[in-house]
């Protein structure tokens, strides 16, 4: 196929994709996911996967040979409509072209003598900070503000990117470091308002779950110590229902684009959905002199379904007087 031809075809594949996604055909489906999720469990060496325009492509579910150096545990790329539809500038190509979800390779974080007893004593330090702190006054005042209506209708909390539980850096003053801080706080909220949730309602138990890759070991380990389920991709997705509270904090997935595909839950609290802007690539030079170009959109992008998604639901700004979390938004169910 020459250059033509490629250009041509680019072009009519583009089209077809932003006609089709108008029309409202999902960029994730539970069905898919749920195939992957089995080939995962049941330790298949390889899984097909359909593109946006049903093409068939098969992905290895073992690090292959050409990139056992640098990766070793497969993860699953979510593309959202920005990365199906954007043009890059070097070549005039879609780098994903149509697929909406692939199979690529990375690598473990390992937090080298880091325990789960260490885990624990950073999180019980940081704990006192977190509960005398006004941004957890305003969370708690915030959640008492619900109507029972709003609190009976969520019986699980599924959190997404809540950050590295083990990321502790001996060198700062505290010896937690600002990342594992965030990270730690972050998941103490999902506890208290899983709390407030169970008060609230009588005593009955609102799980738990989260998932993020990043925390694979002694961080998922810590957290199944405070009530914590973690779970692999793509299961977090497949938790979710309409009596989920998602909360999803600056991921580096397109986790609203998946859950407005998926499935509207009860509530959200994420980052702020704002009216997406247009943007361009950005050219970049790198330290060994190396020059890429990064991509224009966040790795959470706002698309028009996700608009038309936080249109169903009251919303309500975040105080984060202590910066921990950034800016995010309450987002409850109109109807519940």
């Amino acid at each position: 196929m020459d250059s033509l031809d490629e250009s041509l075809k680019l072009e009519n594949d583009m089209q077809k994709t932003l006609k089709l996604y108008n029309e409202g055909k999902p960029l994730f489906t539970r069905a898919v996911l749920e195939d992957i999720n089995h080939h995962l469990e049941k330790n298949k060496k390889k899984v097909m996967i359909k593109d946006y325009l049903e093409n068939e492509h098969i992905y290895d579910l073992e690090v292959p040979y050409w990139c056992a150096d640098t990766a070793d545990t497969v993860r699953i790329k979510y593309n959202g409509i920005e990365a199906l539809t954007t043009l890059h500038p070097d070549g005039d190509k879609i780098p994903w072209g149509t697929r909406t979800m692939t199979i690529t390779y990375g690598s473990h974080y390992t937090a080298d003598n880091i325990t789960v007893e260490k885990v624990r004593a950073a999180f019980e330090h940081q704990r006192e900070a977190w509960e005398q702190s006004k941004t957890c006054q305003h969370l708690t005042r915030q959640l008492e503000n619900f109507t029972p209506g709003q609190v009976v209708g969520i019986t699980k909390i599924v959190g997404f990117a809540l950050g590295p539980v083990t990321h502790l850096d001996s060198k700062s003053v505290c010896g937690i470091g600002p990342s594992a801080t965030n990270a730690l706080t972050q998941h103490m909220a999902l506890l208290i308002i899983a709390d407030i949730l169970k008060e609230r309602n009588g005593g009955r138990d609102v799980k738990c779950y989260t998932q993020d890759p990043i925390n694979k070991g002694v961080g998922n380990e810590f957290l199944k110590t405070i009530g914590i389920t973690p779970l692999d991709d793509p299961k977090g997705f497949l938790e979710v229902d309409d009596k989920t509270l998602v909360v999803s904090i600056h991921p580096n997935v397109s986790v609203r684009q998946v859950i407005a595909d998926l499935q509207y839950p009860a509530a959200m609290l994420w980052d702020t959905v704002e009216e997406p802007v247009k943007r361009e690539w950005e050219q970049k030079t790198m330290d060994d002199g190396h020059v890429t170009w990064i991509f224009p959109y966040s790795t959470d992008p706002v698309s028009s379904r996700v608009i038309r998604m936080a249109e169903q639901y009251n919303q309500l700004p975040f105080d984060d007087a202590d910066d921990w979390f950034g800016k995010l938004t309450w987002y409850v169910r109109k109807d519940a």
